[in-house]
């Protein structure tokens, strides 16, 4: 695997009780870098190409459907 040289800073980052957010152009490894940062650990995955999260995401709100 590529070594990243964000990976240091995302490990550090994480489980601090913020939202990260990892944006970038498509097909440059950013799943395939979370997945395996997270690898064995609890997580919530949105993937925004998928169109039900993206509904959600542009109309948030407190009550589910």
């Amino acid at each position: 695997m590529i070594q990243r040289l964000i990976k240091n800073k995302l490990e550090q980052a994480l489980f601090k009780g913020k939202t990260i957010l990892l944006i970038g152009p498509r097909q440059v490894g950013k799943t395939t870098l979370i997945k395996e940062i997270l690898s064995g650990d609890d997580y919530l995955f949105l993937d925004g190409d998928d169109p039900l999260v993206r509904t959600y995401l542009n109309n948030p709100n407190t009550k589910r459907d």
